[in-house]
């Protein structure tokens, strides 16, 4: 763990930082990754919405009222715009209208005390989450419902990298300091997620149960930026609250949380699911069901989830908390069961974990790689970047090994480079002969270029580096995203607008043909 050192807040003005800060550390996905990107977003959001509070304890302690409002970035504003309805199932395109929505107005309502955070969701749930921090306990609560449910305890969070910022910014009135965590979270399968936060020592800590990482900073934070999505305080209020409201009523019945969450969900109805396969819910039931448009019912209520269709299979979860593969009429090919299944674009296949172990499948169930391993993330159109114990390596998506196992970390890699970090600080090698090419930032990204780096000796401010490691763009950059048709945006430090760049680090505009 790497908690954030307590220091003094400043007190020096500070110029406002637009939630575009948010992509500076972001994975920008192409558009061929599409079905990836919804999935790994609208988990990610859809978590910290549901999960989302405030905590207060009976004892005389200063509250506080804090209101949340949820911006999206541009880029993920023209994601949404640019996705046909065939890439996009109607169930999460109306989630994202919603949010789109809520842009400015008050979503999330807060109320917090050293020991106490109770939160409220409008109008993306009708949902009440109550945090008691002092004994590591959450709750969910629906009002309409009068159910009540205990959130499990064995979520795993950690922070494994913190940077504090040199920038400061003006929140609802408050001065706050920024931060970078890395956090893993190992309940929502996202693997290693990079946030950006704005926090201030002077309220109470607000988190929540699976972004437990931000118990580890040192106060309230007032901004939340992850992967497009940004998440700030536009009213702060010190208000006297009734100890009561952190109770639960005494009519409320428990019931399990996957019921409870589903009843929550506004957009639990109908949903196409493409290849004339409609997923329903009946009334008073919380498991999905799959008819034909003729409104035929094949197979009956007994999924959590159920991904759209293709190629004439779909993804569903058990209310048993396992993943299989469903055809069309809801059979479970192989009658096997995983921990574990999402959609691998670049082979049109599917990666599944099994007791511990991840590999890739076909759509009958057969194994593709020759080997299976503690962990796989892919890594673009050609590799992925694999685990077994202490070691990495990388493979190709036949299940060829291209870089082999060995005791390293491995942060990133393309077709033609990854970076490697064994503590001494990240180095650049090459994938078909493992040279060296270049070291000496203390953060080195991949921009999607062959030849050209992000490169920064603070993460603070950001260059653009050629294969020599040779600045061709000054450090003086609050973000550079990775390139896309040739073009990648940029931010000066202290600067409000960003502007577009070609590969030699020039300035164009936006519609110049590269």
């Amino acid at each position: 763990m790497s908690p954030i050192a307590s220091t003094p807040t400043c007190s020096v003005p500070s110029t406002d930082i637009h939630q575009k800060d948010s992509i500076s550390f972001c994975r920008i996905n192409k558009k061929d990754e599409v079905c990836a990107y919804t999935s790994r977003q609208m988990k990610s959001l859809f978590s910290i919405i549901l999960l989302t509070f405030i905590t207060f304890s009976g004892v005389a302690q200063e509250s506080y009222r804090i209101e949340y409002t949820i911006r999206l970035d541009q880029k993920l504003k023209d994601f949404i715009r640019d996705t046909s309805q065939e890439e996009m199932d109607q169930h999460t395109r109306k989630r994202l209208s919603d949010y789109l929505d809520m842009e400015g107005k008050a979503s999330i309502r807060t109320w917090v005390t050293s020991e106490m955070v109770l939160s409220k969701f409008h109008p993306v749930g009708k949902s009440t989450q109550l945090v008691d921090k002092k004994n590591n306990k959450v709750y969910l609560l629906d009002s309409v419902s009068q159910r009540y449910a205990g959130l499990p305890e064995d979520v795993q969070t950690s922070v494994l990298k913190t940077t504090v910022l040199k920038e400061t910014a003006e929140i609802a009135g408050i001065n706050c300091k920024a931060a970078i965590l890395e956090a893993s979270n190992d309940e929502m399968n996202t693997g290693n997620m990079t946030y950006k936060v704005w926090y201030t020592e002077n309220l109470p800590k607000v988190y929540w149960k699976d972004y437990q990482f931000l118990a580890e900073v040192p106060g309230a934070v007032l901004r939340l930026a992850v992967d497009g999505y940004t998440y700030e305080a536009i009213r702060v209020k010190k208000e006297n609250i009734n100890p009561e409201i952190f109770s639960i009523p005494h009519n409320y019945k428990e019931t399990d949380v996957e019921a409870l969450t589903l009843l929550l969900d506004p957009h639990a109805e109908d949903m196409d699911l493409g290849e004339d396969r409609i997923a329903f819910m009946e009334s008073g039931n919380t498991l999905y069901g799959i008819k034909n448009e003729k409104n035929e019912v094949l197979a009956k209520p007994q999924f959590v989830t159920i991904t759209p269709y293709h190629d004439d299979v779909a993804i569903a979860t058990l209310p048993e908390d396992a993943a299989v593969l469903i055809d069309l009429n809801g059979q479970i090919i192989g009658g096997e069961r995983y921990d574990y299944i999402d959609f691998f674009l670049h082979r049109d296949a599917y990666l599944f974990s099994k007791n511990g172990k991840t590999s890739l499948m076909d759509k009958q169930g057969k194994q593709i790689w020759p080997h299976a391993y503690d962990q796989v993330e892919s890594s673009g159109q050609k590799y992925a970047i694999v685990m077994e114990g202490e070691q990495m390596g990388i493979i190709d998506h036949n299940g060829n090994s291209v870089v082999p196992l060995a005791p390293r970390g491995i942060d990133q890699c393309d077709q033609y480079h990854y970076i490697s970090d064994t503590g001494n600080g990240p180095k650049v090698y090459t994938i078909v002969d493992e040279k060296l090419v270049f070291e000496g930032y203390d953060i080195i990204l991949l921009t999607g270029e062959k030849d050209l780096f992000v490169v920064s000796k603070d993460a603070d401010s950001f260059g653009l580096a050629n294969k020599n490691g040779e600045l061709i763009l000054p450090m003086e950059y609050s973000y550079i995203t990775p390139f896309s048709n040739g073009r990648a945006s940029v931010m000066k430090n202290n600067a409000e607008d960003e502007y577009y760049i070609n590969t030699k680090g020039e300035q164009i505009l936006e519609d110049d043909t590269i």
